[in-house]
């Protein structure tokens, strides 16, 4: 569980005012992790808060409370820093992010009074998840105060709950797989290498056949060497990991870099393509195979599209030009959800509204301590005693 303070900078008037000065130093936002523990006792605030929620179970629903916000921040063990965005459309890039160090606790009970409002009726998170995943941290310092005690990072990078979009049951990704999409967060750069430790043969899947035909590298200059052989059964990546894959072939704008990242289909000529008995034939398209398209030249209205035939169809991506309407709906207040399979409106297609580069959460492993200059601590001046507040629930848990 996270809970956000959103502070905005007292030079302004209100919230509306910092949001719409569009200046890094607008908001001030707390982050507060908490863990499941039922050997410790909840704050009174929390349980105050975690006792209202089934009143608030209603979309726009407004519940009185009457709480000491302070007992929702732990500030003992100091604090992670980095300028970032708001976690929803539109993403503002007016962010000071504060994320505390300590971790604070909540009963399995406390939890399951949130889950009541994010789970389905098969009891799993509504909308596969609840959360923004992680963005690139680009070329930003995560910075930390002197009071963190580091903790040894995962050498793979932040691990995110997976969603099996599109598949039937739960499939997960296998460790070699895994081990791959952790490690890109670290190799940022060109020709950068890492060590890897994996089972390769993770990788394939041969229950159920392949295809085969003579064919080339493709890639310049496209020797005519191969013989190829396509396994016939498709392997699940979670779409967290294929974001790390994307990180490295989108532009600022959440869409491939240089119209697309593989060769287009070339014609088939008279070769023939093999199956195993063993391979489960899919019905072809009869117009032929379809591959992403790819609008090319500027203020172009027509879409350039190519076909072939005999190959496993590619998903449709439309790709659209500086001045043609967006990919589905703009994911703009109202609109927007936090469905990972959502084609329309899930996190992956937020680019429209969030197209600032520094966006959040990000992977906090890897902070620096605050430079001498920059070393402060936090005060939070909170009332003492209880504070009249409001609990309303904006139908997007």
């Amino acid at each position: 569980l996270e809970i956000h303070f959103v502070h905005f900078n007292s030079k302004y008037d209100d919230l509306g005012a910092a949001l719409g000065s569009g200046n890094s130093d607008a908001l001030l936002v707390v982050g507060q992790f908490f863990k499941v523990d039922d050997a410790a006792d909840m704050s009174a605030a929390l349980t105050e808060l975690t006792d209202k929620l089934a009143e608030a179970s209603a979309e726009k629903t407004v519940v009185d409370l009457d709480m000491i916000p302070s007992q929702l921040i732990d500030d003992s063990g100091g604090f992670y820093t980095y300028p970032g965005s708001l976690t929803t459309p539109t993403c503002n890039p007016v962010v000071t992010w504060v994320v505390m160090s300590e971790v604070m606790t909540i009963t399995s009970d406390g939890l399951e009074k949130f889950h009541t409002n994010t789970l389905n009726a098969d009891g799993e998170l509504r909308d596969n998840g609840n959360f923004r995943p992680l963005m690139p941290r680009g070329g930003r310092t995560v910075y930390m105060s002197p009071g963190v005690t580091t903790l040894p990072c995962n050498p793979y990078g932040a691990r995110e709950p997976e969603y099996p979009c599109g598949c039937e049951g739960e499939q997960e990704m296998t460790p070699a797989l895994s081990a791959i999409a952790g490690a890109l967060a670290q190799a940022t750069e060109d020709n950068t290498e890492m060590d890897l430790e994996l089972t390769p043969s993770e990788l394939i899947d041969q229950s159920g056949g392949f295809y085969s035909y003579p064919g080339s590298l493709t890639t310049p200059g496209c020797n005519a060497v191969v013989t190829w052989v396509v396994m016939a059964n498709v392997m699940p990546i979670s779409r967290s990991a294929l974001d790390r894959f994307h990180d490295y072939t989108m532009d600022a704008d959440g869409h491939l870099v240089d119209h697309g990242n593989f060769r287009p289909l070339q014609p088939k000529g008279d070769r023939t393509l093999y199956m195993t008995r063993d391979v489960t034939s899919l019905e072809c398209n009869p117009e032929g195979a379809r591959e992403p398209v790819w609008m090319c030249d500027a203020g172009c209205s027509t879409v350039r599209s190519i076909e072939a035939t005999e190959t496993v169809a590619s998903s449709l991506l439309e790709r659209r030009s500086d001045d043609s309407e967006p990919r589905g709906r703009r994911a703009g207040a109202g609109s927007w959800n936090y469905d990972r399979c959502d084609a329309t409106n899930g996190p992956e297609h937020w680019a429209d509204a969030c197209p600032d580069a520094e966006q959040s959460p990000i992977d906090l492993c890897g902070a620096e301590y605050l430079p001498s200059d920059k070393d402060t601590m936090l005060n939070f001046d909170y009332p003492e005693g209880s504070v009249a507040m409001k609990l309303k629930s904006d139908g997007q848990a």
